[in-house]
């Protein structure tokens, strides 16, 4: 089902024996992760959703702890931010 994917984005310029060299040496995922690379041009991970409990008041705590990571990780909320930041009028003078 993933070649089909990459015939239809391809048209003529499908590259078949690369494609089926990647489709028999790969696992299934990373196979899986080579065509959606190459479908978005962007690099995919693994993912998994996760639940958990927690108390309202905890709330606080887990927001400023994923906001301060995702400074750390430069997010795209946490780069916006920044460049907000620094475009205002009186951070020009700093």
């Amino acid at each position: 089902m993933e070649l089909v994917k990459v015939v239809r984005k391809d048209g003529e310029d499908f590259d078949c024996a690369t494609w089926l060299h990647k489709a028999r040496e790969l696992p299934k995922e990373a196979f899986k992760g080579e065509v959606e690379r190459h479908l978005t041009g962007k690099e995919t991970e693994a993912w998994e959703i996760i639940y958990f409990k927690l108390y309202k008041s905890q709330l606080p705590v887990v927001e400023k702890a994923l906001e301060t990571a995702g400074l750390m990780l430069g997010t795209d909320k946490s780069r916006g931010r920044e460049s907000s930041r620094n475009c205002r009028p009186d951070a020009w003078n700093r």
